[in-house]
């Protein structure tokens, strides 16, 4: 993580599996001055490879919130995840709140709710995963077609499909901050029914949001968003 105005309410990005901090710079740099976005990079990919991926899920989740914790303890934090990053976030939500100092805010986008993911099965070999990863699209999914980004990606890709298959939801206390869900309506992965099960997380207030478009429904809808962000990070709509 950069540093970043220490006076600006913070909104914390969690990405898809395979996907980078790099996915969001266009966030950073828009919703700055008033929104300090901060992208999530995860441990073993790319200029982090030198360092070891996490083996599961909650490992990664509370090494984020080790990170996090004193930032979201010092201003109006918002947490977001798309996909793999909806269950990142919601878990590094769950640790926050645990510890005393919870995020103001949660969204979750293109996920299935945690008890209806945990009977999701994912695809195991290579080309299988692939097949998935066309199917969802979303920028650069072309690029997989070239070998050295395939080679690249794909044990990056298959390393987070493995967290999700292994991650199962675990019953505690709910959250009790506003959770939004947001779904495309043609993402072949999570409809709006499916989407309806977050409701269950948290006792605060839950608002469900249905997009044109599929799973990456956000590569062209970011105004929709920026919009909801600022609404529960108190800023002014521009």
């Amino acid at each position: 993580m950069r540093d970043v105005d220490p006076a600006a309410p913070l909104l914390l990005c969690f990405p898809h599996a395979g996907g980078t901090a790099a996915y969001f710079h266009r966030w950073s740099v828009e919703l700055a001055p008033d929104v300090a976005a901060l992208p999530v990079h995860y441990p073993g990919r790319f200029d982090r490879r030198s360092e070891a991926a996490p083996d599961d899920l909650m490992t990664l989740a509370t090494a984020v919130a080790d990170v996090v914790a004193p930032l979201a303890a010092s201003r109006r934090t918002v947490l977001f995840g798309h996909s793999m990053g909806a269950v990142v976030a919601h878990e590094v939500s769950r640790v926050l709140q645990a510890r005393g100092a919870p995020s103001a805010a949660l969204v979750v986008s293109g996920r299935r709710s945690p008890r209806s993911a945990c009977t999701e099965r994912l695809p195991a070999d290579d080309e299988a995963v692939l097949a998935d990863v066309r199917r969802l699209g979303g920028r650069g999914t072309a690029l997989l077609g070239d070998p050295e980004v395939r080679a690249a990606f794909l044990p990056v890709i298959r390393g987070d499909y493995g967290l999700l298959d292994r991650h199962r939801f675990r019953p505690g206390p709910p959250l009790d901050i506003p959770v939004t869900a947001v779904v495309g309506d043609a993402d072949p992965r999570a409809t709006s029914a499916d989407a309806q099960g977050w409701r269950a997380v948290t006792t605060g207030p839950f608002r469900l949001f249905t997009r044109p478009g599929g799973h990456f429904y956000l590569d062209t809808d970011a105004p929709f968003l920026f919009a909801v962000f600022r609404k529960l990070l108190r800023v002014a709509d521009r």
